[in-house]
């Protein structure tokens, strides 16, 4: 399982730099992938890493990444995490993604 996948919310363009520049230090076979494109059907990330990647608003998520985490599951050998932008202080923005995750059985 050699494939990364990573889930994109991006506004201005800032997260998705971000993205990129993880998906070229992971090497071939990272697939980015719009996270709004997926809202409305179950998805179940699988690779060897799968990065959910998002710019915090109002000290959190964006509406869509919940939505998006409403849906969202994992495989077991994945190992997931969250990468979050922010212009200020992202408080307890990654807490709230870590909860979000923990609520479909993601850690």
């Amino acid at each position: 399982m050699d494939m990364h996948r990573l889930y994109v919310y991006s506004g201005t363009g800032n997260t998705l730099h971000g993205a990129e520049r993880i998906a070229e230090a992971l090497g071939g076979g990272t697939e980015l992938i719009n996270m709004a494109g997926c809202l409305g059907k179950a998805t179940v990330g699988e690779g060897e890493t799968v990065g959910i990647a998002y710019p915090v608003h109002a000290f959190g998520a964006p509406l869509v990444v919940h939505r998006f985490l409403e849906t969202f599951s994992a495989s077991r050998e994945s190992w997931v995490y969250l990468f979050l932008t922010s212009g200020g202080m992202p408080f307890g923005a990654a807490v709230q993604g870590v909860r979000l995750l923990a609520k479909r059985g993601v850690r």
